[in-house]
């Protein structure tokens, strides 16, 4: 195998992130804390599909589907080994079709940097599984084909939009200020040839604002309109400074 395939895919996994296609079941592996690799089931199967009820996005469709991850980031302490923790506000985003897998390419404008070699009003890339395309292209992309035990006809027109996410947590868009969490997997994207981050946990370490000087992870939703639980994960600014200490 490619040297440079090799130490991208070790840097993905070691990040949390599940190489998810879009075909069900499809076993993946991941490298442990531990640095042993684990065989894990992506039970990514379509589990909600829903409408959006806006006029404006009528044809809009939003998929979630299921991932099984061997590690979840469910506190600042399990999140602190992320080598770098920023603030920004996402400049762009366009989808990127790798390996039969729909993700999200951002970039972002740093506004504060808590950990980490960066500078405010750096630009840096991030990486997500998921993204927004049509549902034709991320039909041809991912290599979905109706099954012959299928029946009747419910299937998405492939001029709709699609929003893809996992576990009902759906990957940026432009405008979003947001608190990350990231690793460095610079080489997994091919031909992509600058530096490029990934959340730990897939969406674990992704945090938005909520109330003065804190951000808070949202809950999951069947849509990317977010809220956020009374008893989610909430980081103050106080807490972040102290990340640099």
């Amino acid at each position: 195998m490619n040297k440079n395939v090799l130490i991208s895919a070790f840097l993905v996994f070691a990040l949390g992130i599940s190489l998810v296609g879009c075909s069900s079941n499809k076993g993946t592996s991941e490298i442990s804390p531990s640095g042993k690799t684990t065989t894990v089931v992506s039970k990514d199967k379509v589990n909600e599909v829903s409408q959006n009820t806006n006029a404006d996005e009528k044809k809009t469709r939003y998929i979630s589907t299921s991932l099984d991850k061997i590690k979840t980031y469910s506190d600042l302490k399990s999140l602190e080994i992320a080598p770098y923790v920023f603030t920004g506000v996402c400049i762009s985003s366009r989808p990127v079709f790798q390996n039969n897998t729909l993700y999200t390419l951002s970039k972002l404008k740093l506004t504060e940097v808590f950990k980490g070699n960066l500078s405010v009003g750096d630009t840096v890339s991030v990486i997500e599984i998921g993204g927004r395309t049509t549902y034709g292209e991320y039909k041809k992309e991912c290599n979905i084909t109706k099954k012959s035990f299928e029946v009747g006809d419910d299937s998405i027109p492939d001029d709709y939009d699609v929003v893809v996410g996992t576990d009902g947590f759906f990957p940026l868009e432009k405008d979003d200020e947001v608190l990350l969490f990231v690793g460095d997997t610079s080489g997994f994207l091919k031909d992509f040839n600058e530096p490029l981050f990934s959340i730990f946990g897939a969406y674990d370490g992704k945090l938005f604002p909520s109330g003065k000087d804190a951000y808070s992870r949202n809950s999951p939703s069947s849509t990317d309109v977010r809220t956020f639980a009374n008893n989610t994960l909430k980081i103050s600014k106080e807490e972040l400074k102290a990340l640099s200490k």
